[in-house]
């Protein structure tokens, strides 16, 4: 029988955090492969949301997708690219909206002493949402592109050993088309830093956790901030800055700071933060740059 979701205004955009799980199946009225595409063409009742298609390539491991979501559609048409894949394969199921997780890196920050480094990418909601062919160009490959591996369900992952002399490292995702996946204005043009040491800031634990109390340590000491009697953590979570504050600090002991703080649950990638005076006076990491300390919010792996 078709599910209908109590209190639900069909014509009305939904929240999807407001909905109770799906647990309808949308109707598919057509397969075919269209101009090198494989197609699935499929139909919802107003009532019936939060649908989305899926696509992979290897059953082997079960079904592995690549992170294509469709949700809201009253009906669509999902389309994937043959590339040079034998088959693919497409489902279109009743799911939730996959939390947008983007880049995160572990360990995080690098140690100064050199470390090999997991460079993770969530594909869904990007610009590379659905594709399967994904590499990583950066700093530490010369800027030539290098494969990811898939580990299914949109996430893919790149290992990179970086030495004590490399000093901090940059990178981008991309595709085999050189479409580029860029992050949201940090310096220089929109990479992600790879930051080694953790100069002047601290925090615990070192992956926040969403609806837990997350604390910054600043020690001010050899910094521009030494004499300063306010001293601010000013964050905000995610990729955007969203919810920013100057959240002021207790000084604790001769130059260490320190404030705590909840972790809104609405947020799931990270929190961000650089230290400000009150007064114009900023101090972000390594003093240059504009560049901002980042703890990426569990689970990060």
């Amino acid at each position: 029988e078709p599910f209908v979701w109590d209190g639900v205004a069909p014509d009305e955009p939904q929240d999807p955090a407001s909905l109770p799980d799906p647990t309808n199946a949308p109707t598919v009225s057509a397969v075919a492969v269209v101009d090198a595409a494989l197609q699935v063409e499929y139909a919802n009742e107003p009532d019936q949301r939060l649908h989305v298609v899926d696509v992979t390539d290897d059953l082997v491991s079960g079904f592995r997708h690549y992170g294509q979501r469709l949700p809201f559609a009253d009906s669509g048409v999902a389309s994937a690219d043959m590339m040079d894949d034998d088959m693919l394969f497409m489902r279109v199921r009743a799911a939730r909206q996959e939390p947008y997780r983007g880049v995160r890196w572990t360990p995080n920050p690098v140690p100064e002493t050199g470390a090999t480094v997991r460079i993770y990418f969530e594909q869904q909601d990007t610009v590379l949402e659905g594709h399967r062919d994904v590499g990583i160009a950066g700093s530490f490959t010369g800027w030539g592109r290098v494969p990811m591996t898939f580990a299914g369900n949109g996430l893919w992952y790149h290992d990179v050993v970086v030495n004590e002399a490399d000093g901090n490292n940059y990178f981008k995702i991309r595709d085999n088309n050189d479409l580029w996946y860029a992050t949201w204005g940090v310096p220089p043009d929109g990479n992600w830093p790879l930051y080694m040491g953790d100069h002047h800031a601290t925090w615990a634990p070192m992956e926040p956790v969403a609806g837990e109390s997350f604390t910054i340590t600043y020690d001010a000491a050899g910094g521009p901030f030494e004499a300063a009697t306010n001293v601010f953590a000013h964050s905000g979570f995610d990729e955007g800055w969203s919810e920013t504050a100057a959240r002021p600090m207790t000084n604790t002991v001769d130059m260490i700071w320190v404030t705590s703080f909840v972790v809104p649950t609405s947020y799931n990638t990270s929190v961000n933060f650089v230290f400000t005076d009150g007064d114009g006076g900023w101090h972000s990491e390594n003093d240059e740059g504009g560049r901002a300390w980042r703890a990426f919010i569990a689970p990060v792996e």
